[in-house]
């Protein structure tokens, strides 16, 4: 099982926010947060912000145990493809993008 640390936030807060910006203690607990989770709230609220602070730490800390993986659903392909740019984007040496799966999921 991993740890989401302190530093490794800021690790993230350095790679997404603006300088001198942090997350708040909603979104801390959000990222810390290691299991399944539906996070509602309205655009431009920093959900995928948040997202990808928390694939950016776990990828991270790949390979994960027991060959496991991550699989990201959102309901609409933007997120899907601002997700995958942003991952592209944010560090040369992120390794972990293989190992995660980003749909849509339309209901």
């Amino acid at each position: 099982m991993i740890e989401i640390t302190q530093e490794d936030i800021q690790y993230a807060e350095t790679l997404l926010l603006p300088e001198g910006n942090t997350f708040n203690g909603e979104r801390r607990n959000i990222i810390k947060c290691l299991e399944t989770k539906d996070i509602k709230a309205c655009p431009g609220s920093g959900k995928t912000t948040t997202l990808l602070a928390k694939l950016a730490i776990i990828t991270k800390k790949l390979p994960l145990d027991y060959n496991n993986g991550l699989c990201v659903l959102t309901h609409t392909n933007v997120a899907i493809n601002e997700i995958k740019t942003k991952l592209g984007l944010m560090d040369r040496s992120f390794s972990g993008i293989q190992t995660i799966v980003v749909q849509s999921s339309h209901l």
